[in-house]
């Protein structure tokens, strides 16, 4: 719930400081209106200060993992995001494993991270686009991959993607991409995403399978 609200309240409190910022680039140094906008920085760097702080906190129960099968996971973010993808005419489609894909994890934290992932999609596509959920195994692991045809990323956005305090363009379609990436590292795997502008974007999750016990990961320890 800490890492959630400091999510929400980092975007808004970044655009502004962006935006102040290229104000007083803007601004001569003898412009009366300087002053009041180096006011307004400060305290959005206030702001940034104290979720920074919200960001560090880490609840002392331990998360527990369990073992775990992918696909009907994956189906239930699939599901939960039809009712948007529909409003949007954007059409989902899942191709999941026939066989389970066994990983150690949290299915909570999982669907949480593959829901932004299908609405950040959906949110990128228009009118009669498609966004194609696959799971598989590979010899990395459990893969989900999710790929869609929308209007794609373009090349600066893509290389701070996963920085919460550098992702925050107009055009970005990251909701929730640092935390995204946070709850796939939490259970030792990797989130990656590949895109041209124009031509779509492609989202892929490698889960390993066989853990044992996750102890010291992002400060936390875990019990499977």
């Amino acid at each position: 719930m800490a890492l959630r609200i400091a999510h929400e309240v980092r975007n808004p409190v970044t655009i502004i400081g962006g935006m102040v910022r290229r104000l007083l680039n803007a601004y001569p140094p003898e412009e009366e209106g300087r002053l009041k906008l180096i006011h307004i920085l400060d305290q959005a760097r206030r702001l940034e200060n104290l979720v920074s702080k919200f960001e560090s906190v880490r609840p002392e129960a331990k998360k527990i993992f369990a073992p775990l099968d992918l696909n009907p996971i994956v189906a239930e973010a699939v599901e939960s995001l039809q009712v948007e993808a529909h409003a949007r005419e954007v059409t989902l489609i899942p191709t999941l494993s026939q066989t389970p894909l066994f990983f150690h994890g949290n299915s909570s934290l999982i669907k949480i991270a593959i829901a932004h992932l299908l609405r950040n999609a959906v949110n990128a596509c228009g009118k009669n686009n498609h966004i194609i959920i696959t799971t598989e195994m590979t010899s990395a692991g459990c893969q989900v991959k999710i790929t869609d045809d929308g209007m794609g990323i373009s090349k600066e956005i893509l290389e701070v993607i996963f920085d919460p305090y550098l992702h925050v363009s107009q055009q970005s379609t990251g909701l929730g991409l640092p935390y995204v990436k946070q709850i796939i590292t939490e259970h030792m795997g990797t989130v990656t995403v590949t895109s041209e502008q124009g031509k779509g974007a492609t989202v892929l999750i490698v889960l390993p399978t066989h853990l044992g016990e996750l102890t010291g990961v992002a400060g936390g320890s875990y019990a499977i």
